[in-house]
């Protein structure tokens, strides 16, 4: 599949190689002396499901520029593609400069490696570029693409902690997960949880709108009572804040009204407006066990000890009767 024309001697397994990369949809490929082989652009295409965005934009100007005066200094990864041609697993942005300054033909790395290996080099070569680059929608997707290849490949991944132990010599899965990144395993696990937002609110973390440790308490909620976060967001006029449209206390007040059974469009805007003690019992209703069947019954302001009273009372009212 890969030839060297300067040997006169391969004459016989070059004609082979070439038919085989023919039959295969692969091309006629040239090995270089630093293994790598020019492959026509068009023949390349996008990852599957590729999380990160290429972008035109000034450093994409800059890239094009470098390549324009030094040529193509990295070679781009990839794997040979079912339907021909291959898919790009490290360079896609590179391709996209080689294209900007008129290049047809770039060097390549074709891998060795099955595509639950070839995620995992893709999620990792992309998570080296700097934050500012990069969306919390994309690392969050990227993650989860990463934390799927390495569940298929058998690898142990407890994202919760669970007892039983970690695979890798006592490492955590999310410790493995962010270690290309440089990010924390609790950065990882909240990065993990984005993808259970809905699109409106996983907008917003985009645009840090809303912060990443208020997004993952937010996560516990679901994506259809999410919407009325997201509209009541818009009713107080805070969807087009440039930042601070949701802080972590909100987040977690929202996240108590819905694990208390309290949840209702009316008690989110009101939380949202500054007024959460009328939707939001107190932390010693909260450690009462019965509270849940009688805090709606009392008014704001009611002790569970009055309560208690008030129910005794009523109790004896009943049996004397």
């Amino acid at each position: 599949m890969v030839r060297t024309p300067s040997n006169p001697n391969n004459n016989t397994l070059n004609t082979l190689e070439r038919n085989l990369g023919e039959i295969l949809g692969l091309g006629d490929l040239y090995e270089q002396e630093n293994g790598t082989v020019k492959i026509e652009r068009k023949q390349l295409h996008e990852f599957p499901d590729h999380p990160f965005r290429v972008i035109h934009n000034e450093a994409m100007e800059e890239l094009a520029d470098s390549i324009r005066q030094n040529g193509l200094l990295e070679p781009i990864q990839v794997i040979p593609r079912d339907e021909g041609g291959y898919y790009i697993v490290s360079g896609h942005r590179r391709n996209y400069a080689c294209g900007l300054v008129g290049i047809t033909e770039v060097d390549c790395k074709i891998l060795d490696c099955d595509m639950d290996t070839a995620i995992s080099i893709m999620v990792d070569s992309n998570l080296k570029r700097p934050d500012d680059e990069i969306l919390p929608s994309e690392k969050a997707k990227a993650y989860k693409m990463k934390y799927d290849a390495m569940k298929r490949q058998g690898s142990r991944l407890d994202l919760t902690c669970v007892p039983g132990g970690h695979k890798l010599s006592g490492t955590k899965s999310r410790e493995l997960l962010g270690m290309a990144s440089g990010d924390s395993a609790s950065q990882v696990r909240r990065f993990l949880r984005l993808n259970d937002l809905c699109p409106e609110l996983l907008t917003m973390v985009d645009s840090k709108q809303i912060p990443l440790k208020a997004a993952d308490q937010l996560s516990y909620i679901p994506e259809h009572l999410q919407q009325d976060v997201y509209r009541a967001l818009e009713a107080l006029n805070r969807t087009k804040r440039s930042g601070g449209c949701l802080k972590e206390s909100d987040s977690m007040a929202l996240r108590r009204v819905y694990d208390n059974n309290m949840w209702t469009y009316e008690n989110v805007v009101e939380l949202l407006a500054g007024k959460p003690a009328e939707s939001s019992p107190s932390r010693e209703w909260t450690q009462w066990k019965p509270w849940r069947q009688f805090y709606l019954y009392f008014p704001h302001g009611t002790t569970p000890k009055e309560a208690e009273a008030i129910i005794t009372e009523l109790l004896k009212e009943h049996y004397s009767q």
